[in-house]
């Protein structure tokens, strides 16, 4: 800790001496003040446009439009030519030349601008340090709009994005109320850790754990539920490293970064919106009503009658959402403050998920060269659960429905009393969801502060600090009498206190000079992570109570862990004539995850934007029909942090002996050597608009490579260790993206938008370092193997001939090959969706999407259970009776 203390120093004066050292070279002699006026409106309504973000192009001076639509930029230059930027989201980038030169006042009269339809010409800030046109990246950047995801009507943030970003996989895990959702950006770059992007909220980094605090067979949320879409105004997307390289070692997933409702100037809005829905489930399994216990071959076989428990498990599920937003402000002060309230109920019973949710926001112009503002959101949410999935000792809700005979009667006596199944150590399924209680308390607050400060026309500085913090409380309690083990009852309390903070400093400059725009970037961040989970749980408790206090048989358990991180970095964008940008970066990252030898990582990046559409011959030969065209090409390398806090060292665990606590020795070996996970990527695309952006393409190809996986390598007998955790593996996904829009009817009337997303994505562990092995939790199916797809599906298949035909023996029966060998690749050949949105007469509003995901294999374990002689509830066995 000492030499990173050392290094921190180092790295915090060098950064300072190079920020003064610059400051005199800033200063421009000849300067004079101006006064640039103007108004903005609509072009199709000639409306005035309020919060329009009116910049002067290469240097930090702005302003935004008022209630009228009017602008005011007070600037110190030196006369000449500049270029007036106009932007907002949802509407068209315009750009006004204005020349300055004796008069102090100027006004450019009345600007039109067209609304952006497809979104095409964006401004963006993730994975660039500083806020970019997007003609200027060498990457591609998606980004989605706060309407797509209110729209959407998915019930969290993260599962509202499917099918709307190119190279993304979002998988819903259960169907549990706020149930947990996966995303993937660009396929899967991890083992052994965590393969969810991170995310950041208002320049706030957040924690998106799924914490099974206690044990409900793997159905638990995610944190990134806790958001509320409504909240949302855009979200951006960087899905690789030669995007996120900025990021360092935490980039390897991707980032989604979440920006939300800003206060605008004008009169007090209030907004009221409410959803009601309902779901259903699509299709249930079709069970065995055989009229008797065993097949015709037993001669004493039992005349039994079969139930269908899923009418008794399954429900129709519906939610509904309340919010309430109030915003306004002036050219000075902006707020936006919101309030919803949602319920949603399972389609399983006994399972709700209920959460309020409040907002506030403020922007506050201290001076006129410093900005501030200040953003909170606390969120209380409980879900009610039951064990559902997994094997889970027998208690999940649809386990014991596969595992028990569905002849033998699960209902409660007169007393209220459940019988205990026949399949020892297996709970009965209606007590579980009758009696058994699975709450989960969230209360969180996260909460974001920034200043930006322009004391020179090209130069900002600007400090954010982001907060998150929650407590997670999971409860499960059992009453006495019930099966499965819990004959005398169960009460267990887990409580887990996350705290999340991040510290950043940037720094832009803006040098231009003929011909050449220098953009330079500097910053520093920090970031710390305090955890801290306690567990207890007591058995034979006495009637009528599930208090910790009244059991007789008690555990409990406490884990703390705490990660810093400090990353330093720099970027250079070169700008020449509008046509060519070339962007250069470098990340440094130290980390208290990293081993000592290895405690400061680097991570680069490089990119080439090339806008042939701006050229003079091409808008004057093809502008009509090709009205922006891009070719762009990029590299990058960022990191991965190990899953566990302290895999660096060799830790002690409790071992009692004769009554009394001990430690020993940990079987697993610390390592002094520690690194990231480091991934490079090649990106290179095409993006163009047609017909003045009616039609747009976006187009990636990419290849990513992750070398230094961690992945537990076996140690002799004779170290006393069983294993090492070290960077042994290797692991590629390359692929192709293509995302198409177009406005294909666009009048007072009727708007008519539809987009198709195309991925495909190719992912192969290229190195093991050892033999092939199971997936945790799996089973034995999904292993990782060299040359292999991550979790490809293992077991066994029948015997062929030469033609291919399955071989029998002599009762017909097929003959099973004794080998197990590859039956399946869960990873999908393509991902597609095909988006269509409508709007009539500007007051009612159609969302029809379709999403597909094409070769991919599914494993049913449930099918499988149920098809097996020894339980035998599927309607396959019964054609076997």
């Amino acid at each position: 800790m000492h030499s990173l203390y050392n290094a921190q120093r180092y790295w915090r004066w060098m950064l300072l001496t190079m920020l003064l050292a610059t400051m005199p070279m800033l200063a421009q002699e000849g300067r004079q003040r101006y006064t640039i006026t103007g108004s903005v409106v609509d072009a199709k309504a000639t409306e005035a446009l309020v919060g329009i973000n009116v910049t002067i192009r290469n240097t930090k001076l702005g302003s935004t439009t008022d209630k009228d639509g009017k602008f005011a930029i007070l600037a110190s230059l030196v006369p000449g030519r500049y270029t007036l930027s106009f932007s907002l989201i949802g509407y068209k980038g315009r750009q006004l030349t204005v020349d300055l030169a004796d008069q102090a006042l100027v006004d450019v009269g009345r600007v039109m601008m067209e609304e952006d339809i497809l979104r095409a010409q964006e401004v963006v800030v993730t994975g660039t340090g500083a806020a970019v046109e997007k003609e200027r990246l060498g990457n591609s950047v998606s980004t989605v709009g706060g309407n797509a995801i209110t729209e959407s009507f998915a019930p969290t943030v993260d599962a509202a994005l499917a099918g709307k970003i190119a190279g993304a996989q979002v998988n819903q895990n259960s169907g549990t109320p706020g149930g947990g959702v996966s995303v993937r950006l660009r396929g899967t770059s991890t083992i052994s850790a965590s393969a969810e992007p991170l995310y950041i909220i208002d320049g706030t980094i957040v924690d998106n754990s799924s914490n099974e605090l206690v044990n409900l067979g793997g159905y638990v949320n995610n944190r990134i539920a806790d958001i509320n879409p409504n909240d949302i105004d855009h979200i951006e997307v960087v899905k690789g490293a030669a995007a996120a390289a900025l990021y360092g070692s935490r980039a390897n997933n991707g980032v989604i970064q979440i920006f939300t409702k800003r206060g605008t100037t004008g009169a007090p809005q209030v907004t009221y919106r409410t959803n009601i829905g309902a779901s259903e489930i699509r299709k249930t399994y079709d069970v065995n009503l055989y009229e008797y216990r065993e097949p015709p071959t037993v001669i004493t076989r039992a005349k039994v009658e079969r139930k269908d428990y899923q009418k008794e498990i399954f429900q129709g599920g519906f939610q509904f959402d309340q919010f309430l937003s109030l915003s306004g402000g002036n050219e000075a002060t902006k707020y936006y403050v919101s309030g919803t309230y949602g319920y949603e109920s399972g389609i399983v019973k006994a399972t709700d998920y209920r959460k309020m949710n409040f907002r506030a926001n403020l922007d506050q112009y201290i001076s006129d060269w410093i900005k501030m503002g200040v953003g909170a959101n606390y969120i209380a949410s409980k879900s009610n659960r039951v064990p559902n999935g997994g094997i889970v000792g027998g208690e999940g809700v649809i386990t014991n429905f596969a595992f028990q005979p569905n002849w033998f009667d699960l209902h409660a006596n007169a007393e209220g009393k459940f019988p205990t199944p026949p399949n020892s150590g297996f709970a009965n399924e209606l007590e579980v969801i009758a009696k058994w209680q699975s709450p989960e308390y969230i209360n969180r607050f996260t909460g974001s502060l920034h200043f930006i400060a322009t004391p020179l026309s090209d130069l900002s500085i600007e400090y954010r600090f982001g907060y998150d913090q929650y407590k997670q409380n999971d409860n499960r309690q059992i009453p006495i009498g019930s099966s499965a083990g819990y004959t005398t009852g169960f009460s267990q309390q887990a409580v887990a206190d996350v705290q999340l903070l991040n510290n950043d400093v940037t720094a832009n400059h803006i040098l231009t000079i003929p011909e050449f725009t220098f953009t330079t970037t500097a910053g520093f961040s920090h970031q710390y992570f305090d955890g801290t989970t306690v567990t207890a749980s007591v058995r034979d408790l006495i009637p009528v109570a599930t208090l910790l206090s009244s059991g007789a048989t008690a555990t409990a358990s406490e884990y703390r862990e705490k990660r810093v991180i400090y990353g330093y970095f720099v970027q250079e964008t070169v700008g020449f004539q509008d046509f060519l940008f070339l962007t250069g970066g470098l990340r440094i990252d130290g980390a208290s995850t990293f081993g000592k030898d290895e405690r400061f990582q680097t991570f680069p990046k490089a990119s080439l934007s090339f806008v042939p559409s701006n050229f003079d011959w091409w808008r004057e030969g093809m502008g009509d029909a090709f009205n922006r065209f891009k070719l762009r090409a990029a590299w990058g390398a960022s990191g991965g942090q190990p899953a566990g806090t302290y895999d660096r060292y060799s830790v002690y665990v409790l071992q009692p002996q004769s009554g009394r606590p001990g430690l020993v020795n940990s079987t697993l070996l610390g390592n002094a050597k520690l690194k990231p996970e480091r991934m490079t990527e090649i990106e290179l695309g095409v993006d163009f608009g047609m017909f003045n952006d009616a039609f747009t393409v976006e187009f990636s190809y990419y290849n990513k490579t992750v070398k230094d996986l961690l992945l537990r390598r076996t140690l002799p007998t004779s170290t006393g260790y069983v294993g090492i955790l070290d960077n042994v593996g290797e692991l590629e996904n390359k692929g192709y993206e293509l995302a198409v829009k177009a406005a294909i009817m666009n009048t007072e009337d009727l708007r008519w938008v539809s987009s198709l997303v195309i991925s495909h994505n190719k992912n192969r562990v290229t190195k093991l370092n050892g033999p092939a092995f199971a997936v945790d939790g799996s089973f034995g199916i999904a292993r990782v193997a060299e040359g292999e797809p991550l979790g490809f599906f293992w077991g066994t298949t029948y015997l062929r001939d030469s033609t291919g035909a399955i071989t029998q023996d002599a009762l017909g029966r097929p003959i099973r090959n004794p080998t197990s060998s590859k039956i399946g690749d869960p990873n999908p050949d393509l991902v597609v969706s095909f988006t269509n949105d409508f709007q009539l007469f500007e007051k009612l509003s159609l969302h029809v999407q379709l999403d597909g995901m094409f070769g991919q294999d599914v494993f049913n374990f449930t099918r499988r259970i149920l098809e097996t002689p020894a339980f035998g509830n599927g309607k396959e066995y019964e054609r076997e009776l």
